[in-house]
């Protein structure tokens, strides 16, 4: 096979793979969550506490690091998220296969 029809191949495998059910509700999930504004909220809060808490006195940081716990806490325990992350772990093992034989 050419390197023109192997480029030919891959471009026909890529387009069939995100024409996957899977696919494409991952891609809407993943689209809610990035315009999901209390998400977006919630993420960049934890984010910009972090970054802040080295300049923090001991006593304060402890503070910080348990907001910030609490705050990916939430995050993580929303169902839009979660949702999210069990797509993405099903077109994972669905890329395994692929993956093992070094495709």
């Amino acid at each position: 096979m050419t390197l023109e029809g192997s480029k030919v191949e891959a471009d026909k495998l890529l387009s069939d793979f995100q024409s996957l059910e899977l696919v494409k509700r991952y891609k809407e999930a993943k689209a809610s969550l990035e315009s999901n504004k209390r998400l977006q909220d919630l993420k960049r809060q934890r984010e910009d506490l972090q970054k802040s808490i080295r300049f923090l006195a001991p006593k304060e940081k402890e503070e910080a690091f348990k907001k910030a716990r609490a705050l990916e806490k939430e995050y993580q325990e929303d169902p839009l998220v979660i949702n999210v992350a069990a797509l993405k772990e099903e077109i994972y093992q669905l890329l395994a296969p692929l993956q093992e034989a070094n495709l």
